[in-house]
């Protein structure tokens, strides 16, 4: 099992996403391999604390995920993974794997460190979009995301985690996405 790093920076430190590139190369090596599962801890970590206090969530969610895995458990243990990413009109559409059922957004009081959507046009210069959830999408608006040829989620080191799947798990942050 691939546990995704959970958020994490040092209080009052700049944000370099370092653990973004470190979450991105999981997500990629869950995806080369096979016979693996693959959780999500995105919504787990602590501002200014590498380890955080909360062992019982990642608990929970790894044992959930080996009872789905091993042992055909109905237990909806899989991380939400961003499966797919097309245009559609004006907007960029995210399909999502291991929903559960419907993508929850949960508005959480702390808005100073949001997980966000970005979108580029030249695979550099990325811009924070817009996002509304549809069952198992999420559609993504605002400037530039017309034109845009890729996607990325939470490329950051801290971010606060507001999109669930049915299960209560975190849409996994993943690097830049080629948008079909």
């Amino acid at each position: 099992v691939i546990t995704q790093l959970p958020v994490y920076i040092e209080k009052n430190a700049s944000d370099s996403g370092s653990w973004a590139v470190i979450r991105d190369a999981q997500l990629k090596i869950y995806e080369k391999l096979k016979n693996i599962g693959f959780l999500s801890i995105a919504d787990c970590g602590e501002l200014g604390n590498i380890h955080p206090v909360d062992k019982k969530t990642p608990g929970t969610r790894l044992g959930e995920l080996v009872l789905e895995d091993v042992f055909s458990c109905n237990t909806c243990g899989n991380a939400m993974l961003a499966l797919n990413a097309y245009k559609q009109g004006n907007e960029v559409i995210i399909e999502c794997g291991n929903t559960y059922g419907k993508i929850s957004v949960v508005d959480k009081s702390d808005n100073a460190y949001p997980m966000e959507f970005e979108t580029t046009v030249d695979g550099e210069n990325y811009t924070v979009c817009q996002f509304k959830v549809l069952d198992n999408k999420i559609i993504l608006s605002g400037e530039k995301v017309a034109d845009a040829s890729y996607v990325r989620y939470g490329w950051k080191n801290y971010g606060i985690v507001k999109i669930y799947n049915a299960a209560g798990n975190p849409l996994a942050p993943f690097g830049p996405k080629k948008i079909g």
